[in-house]
């Protein structure tokens, strides 16, 4: 795994990282977090593109 970089502002460990700034790899479980919530991307990667979810029907309205 190379770089994790911030993509949003993140607190972690009582240091805060700007937008562009490298983030610590050290925790797997928090660069997992950061990765999947999408606020930090992995350094030279393309940004994967996010797919619709399905939308739930609608409830039925009882006349």
């Amino acid at each position: 795994m190379g770089k994790i970089i911030a993509k949003a502002a993140i607190l972690y460990r009582g240091r805060s990282y700007k937008p562009g700034e490298a983030l610590p790899c050290s925790d797997p479980r928090m660069v997992d977090a950061w990765l999947r919530a999408g606020t930090a991307a992995e350094e030279g990667k393309k940004p994967e593109e996010k797919k619709p979810e399905a939308k739930k029907p609608a409830a039925k309205k009882e006349a």
